[in-house]
């Protein structure tokens, strides 16, 4: 019966050592999975936290270049207005200046036409009054002769 006892006693703490070897194995087990998961996460963790930094990174690039090409095309658009009203007002001052200038020269131009017909008037006057009194100085002349002439025939 001792024996058996013993046997018995030797079984239990044999159980019981097995029991609580199962239980350390078990608990190291969990502590070794615990490792490798939380080991696990924290490189998920990091390569989420990198993904979410180039993404953030690209997300902001795009928004800065959208925002560059929209600036772009704004400027290029006032630059072109900017320069098409430049050009309006170039071309509208050009037309302006080119009006004054003709309109200068068409008065001018007008001036001496009237000065040349006035001269003509004038030198077309001289030249008849010239004429008249060449005419006139003839007339005179020849009514001179013709009456110193009847005169004459007259006294003799």
């Amino acid at each position: 019966k001792q024996l058996a006892k013993k046997k018995e006693m030797i079984d239990r703490n044999s159980k019981l050592l097995t029991a609580e070897l199962n239980e350390m194995a078990k608990q190291h087990y969990n502590n070794v999975l615990i490792k490798k998961v939380f080991k696990a996460f924290k490189k998920f963790s990091s390569d989420v936290h990198s993904m979410a930094n180039s993404c953030t990174q690209m997300y902001e690039r795009k928004l800065m270049g959208k925002a560059l090409a929209a600036w772009v095309f704004e400027t290029k658009t006032s630059a072109l207005k900017k320069n098409q009203l430049a050009d309006n007002y170039y071309y509208t001052n050009l037309i302006k200046k080119c009006w004054n200038i003709w309109l200068g020269l068409h008065r001018e131009y007008k001036m001496k036409v009237q000065v040349s017909e006035d001269m003509y008037c004038l030198k077309l006057q001289e030249r008849m009054f010239r004429r008249w009194a060449d005419f006139a100085a003839e007339c005179y002349l020849e009514n001179c002769c013709k009456t110193e002439l009847a005169e004459r025939l007259h006294r003799t």
